[in-house]
């Protein structure tokens, strides 16, 4: 994103997404196959791993139409001895109900590919 001079206009106020659905709120966590191959390899290692889940309705913007998000997290947390000694994340989203694809996925601060994540947890 260029970087704006003064005077120049401000840009216009973005909408915000919002949550349709959610397993904070009780709704069941879709079946994703990577993401429940994860969490069973986590925990098979030694980690705790929990899957959740949120549907969020997207307005439009200048660039893309309105549509539904919808995503799907492991969420991966390592203890030993009460402390607390890895963290991960793995998101897969799907748009618009066009399928689950992996977005993104973190173990200790670094950005991994979906090959990479169990080799990280070990």
């Amino acid at each position: 994103m260029p970087a704006r001079d003064w005077g120049d206009a401000e840009p216009e106020p973005v909408e915000l997404p919002t949550v349709l659905v959610s397993s904070r709120d009780g709704a069941p966590v879709p079946y994703v196959p990577a993401a429940a191959r994860l969490e069973a390899a986590a925990v098979a290692i030694g980690w705790t791993a929990r899957q959740t889940y949120a549907l969020a309705a997207v307005p439009a913007t200048s660039r893309k139409p309105a549509h539904e998000l919808a995503t799907v997290a492991v969420r991966l947390s390592r203890r030993v001895d009460g402390r607390r000694t890895g963290w991960g994340l793995a998101v897969w989203h799907n748009v618009d109900g066009a399928g689950w694809r992996f977005a993104h996925a973190f173990v200790n601060g670094d950005m991994l590919g979906a090959r990479s994540i169990v080799e990280a947890l070990r």
